[in-house]
């Protein structure tokens, strides 16, 4: 098989510092099975873990079942790009959207959770931990902010200016309110200002436009895929930390 072959290319790789422990090997397991031995690894060794599966369809399952089993932890979906039929140049933003959003998580020195992907999605390179960090804006409330220098940083990273946001990578300004559709948050935020002073940060639901979750701050992500993201890459490995567990189902 064609993620196999992927599979192998990416486990040969010395370059990443997350490594497991020790390994073990389980045999004959079906369904919710995964999910519940992965719950109880998680839970006994208190360490991050990495979930790779043949394929999108798997993952998802195994996703849905984790999400189930540990409701109060972080467990994410990490998919590929997804490059748009036709037009090889352009990949789906809801996809560079969960992957920013898992980025985002892992950036966190303080993350704890369980990572759920598949080979396709890990065989694309990403922009090092350090360069996301480094392109990054975190706007909290009461700093000090200016319309023009958050104009300046959207434009600089090709956010759309549109009236009304309502995918990633958009934002619009009315006055003293700002929107912005991040690429690593599910819903905008909405930023509003008196005078040069942040003085609320909420985000909304784009379809109503009604505020929904107050922030005292926010993070502004851009698109992974952007010029200025990918001078440097590196393997999403890299996101986490030296210890953690790996579980890769169908590996021979």
């Amino acid at each position: 098989m064609i993620e196999g072959k992927i599979l192998d290319r990416i486990l040969q790789q010395k370059d990443y510092n997350f490594k497991p422990e020790k390994n073990s090997s389980f045999l004959g397991l079906k369904g919710s099975s995964i999910a519940f031995i992965l719950t109880e690894a998680f839970k006994t060794t208190s360490k991050n873990a990495l979930v790779i599966v043949p394929d999108k369809e798997k993952a998802a399952y195994i996703f849905n079942d984790l999400q189930a089993l540990l409701p109060e932890n972080n467990i994410l979906f990490y998919p590929e790009s997804h490059r748009l039929p036709y037009h090889p140049e352009k990949t789906s933003n809801a996809n560079i959207q969960e992957r920013a959003e898992v980025l985002s998580y892992l950036t966190n020195d303080n993350f704890k959770g369980i990572m759920v992907t598949y080979p396709l999605a890990l065989s694309e390179k990403i922009t090092t931990k350090s360069q996301l960090t480094k392109n990054t804006l975190q706007i909290k409330r009461n700093e000090k902010l200016s319309i023009d220098f958050i104009s300046d940083f959207l434009n600089e990273y090709h956010f759309q200016h549109v009236d009304f946001v309502f995918e990633p990578g958009q934002y619009s300004i009315r006055g003293g309110i700002i929107d912005i559709y991040s690429y690593a948050n599910e819903f905008p935020f909405r930023l509003e200002l008196f005078g040069d002073e942040v003085e609320s940060i909420k985000t909304f639901d784009p379809s109503s436009q009604l505020s929904n979750t107050k922030h005292d701050f926010v993070t502004i992500i851009p698109n992974i895929n952007s010029e200025q993201l990918i001078e440097s890459r590196s393997s999403v490995f890299d996101y986490f930390k030296e210890e953690g567990l790996i579980y890769i189902d169908d590996k021979k």
